[in-house]
């Protein structure tokens, strides 16, 4: 229906091109990821790459002015999306080499290499369900280097979903004794993920705070998987689920 704005003529390419920019320039200024820039030889893969423009901004700054060699995999489902891809190496000093791969990103077990960096950049995860993030993280672990790192860019779906939409507004939490007991955002902590309500009795003038985690049934069966092995969900009433953990 639509492309994401990153074909680098276009304006909306341009103004996206300076958003990868600032996002890559953090990487490169993160004390913990000094190590690996330093090396002298860095192979990276852009997982859910489209054109490319997030692994290319960064394989470019990396071998830019260096006497270092940087190997770039773009892999993306979507073979159209190379199409203009090479216009992103046009200036690309000679130690860069890259690569395309039309793949599922779901099946890294078969890229056949080993990185020192798996990127992925753009708001990627919305395409797969928590069960599937837990495999291909283990796949993303599998063709990593002692050593290597997984940089996935995101954005605060909780807070959009949950919180800056429907979860802000005052909301009937209960019935209790016969009275209503209201509650009303407070904060969100995006590092916990806890949402803090305050609910409040007006008959008894009394005022609680509680803190809450907006726990989907598909992101809890994930974990029990990635720990247990096999999980499986049986649906109760009231939009009610067991879910049950096997250790395989």
């Amino acid at each position: 229906i639509c492309s994401w704005p990153d074909a680098p003529p276009t304006p909306e390419g341009q103004a996206y091109q300076i958003r990868v920019k600032g996002a890559v320039q953090t990487l490169l200024s993160e004390p913990s990821l000094t190590y690996l820039w330093e090396k002298s030889a860095i192979r990276l893969l852009d997982v859910c790459s489209g054109v490319g423009m997030a692994g290319a901004t960064l394989a470019i700054a990396l071998a830019n002015g260096q006497n270092r060699a940087v190997n770039l995999t773009l892999l993306d489902a979507r073979e159209s999306v190379f199409e203009r891809t090479p216009e992103l190496f046009v200036s690309a000093p000679s130690q860069l080499k890259w690569e395309t791969r039309v793949q599922d990103a779901r099946l890294l077990e078969d890229v056949g290499e080993a990185y020192d960096v798996v990127l992925m950049f753009g708001l990627s995860l919305a395409h797969f369900n928590p069960f599937e993030w837990v495999e291909m993280v283990k796949k993303m672990s599998r063709i990593l280097v002692q050593g290597g790192v997984v940089l996935v860019h995101e954005t605060d779906r909780k807070w959009l979903d949950c919180i800056e939409n429907p979860y802000q507004k005052v909301a009937i939490s209960a019935i209790y004794k016969g009275d209503p007991i209201f509650s009303v955002f407070n904060k969100y902590d995006p590092y916990t993920g806890m949402i803090t309500r305050h609910l409040y009795d007006p008959v008894a003038a009394v005022r609680h705070e509680i803190k809450v985690f907006p726990w989907g049934i598909s992101e809890a069966g994930a974990i029990l998987m990635s720990v247990l092995g096999h999980v499986k969900i049986v649906p109760l009433p009231r939009q009610d689920y067991w879910i049950m953990g096997y250790k395989l």
